[in-house]
């Protein structure tokens, strides 16, 4: 990430006529940036939310983590004109959480992630060992409430019972490092 002061182009800044619409990991990287210049300029500010876990989760995250999440949402609740959420579990999310702070929630949408993929050409070979239609794949960020833990004990109990082994058969990660996965990456 760059600093935002050393952007190249000249200073923007959205007035009451404007939508800002901020897709990111908005409470660890801005803060209450954004907070601050809707109410500085008036701007119509569109925020998404992937997820309310750490509020909800706390045991999934690291400790210095969960007051500033808190803080974000219940900064940006107030200010936002609509939140997008991926999902109806986490509008719903989003009311509770509104609900324990005493805040009126504005109005979400749901916004669905993902689409098929376009159509390619045939896909160059798999790297060994694996075999087409013999492994399982789990592409995420390996962290705590991705469920890599509760995986990782049913192919143990798989193994234990020759399972895999019986069917040439593969489980494979794919996703940077998270947080509080040591014992998942040994």
């Amino acid at each position: 990430m760059i600093a935002y002061d050393s952007a190249p182009g000249p200073v923007l800044r959205p007035g009451p006529g404007d939508v800002v619409l901020s897709a990111g990991s908005d409470w660890l990287h801005k803060g209450n940036v954004l907070v601050r210049a809707q109410r500085r300029d008036g701007f119509r500010l569109v925020v998404l939310c992937f997820d309310l876990l750490p509020a909800f989760h706390p045991e999934f995250f690291q400790p210095v983590d969960i007051a500033p999440f808190a803080a974000y949402w219940t900064a940006m609740l107030p200010v936002a004109a609509r939140i997008l959420c991926t999902a109806d579990c986490v509008a719903r999310d989003i009311q509770a959480f509104a609900a324990q702070h005493g805040l009126e929630p504005p109005p979400t949408a749901l916004v669905k992630l993902g689409h098929p993929p376009p159509p390619y050409g045939p896909l160059p070979p798999l790297p060994g060992p694996l075999q087409a239609g013999k492994y399982a794949l789990f592409v995420s960020t390996i962290e705590p409430r991705k469920g890599h833990a509760t995986v990782l004990q049913a192919w143990s109990n798989l193994i234990a019972a020759g399972v895999p082994q019986r069917h040439d058969f593969r489980l494979v990660f794919v996703g940077r490092t998270g947080w509080m996965v040591d014992d998942i990456l040994q």
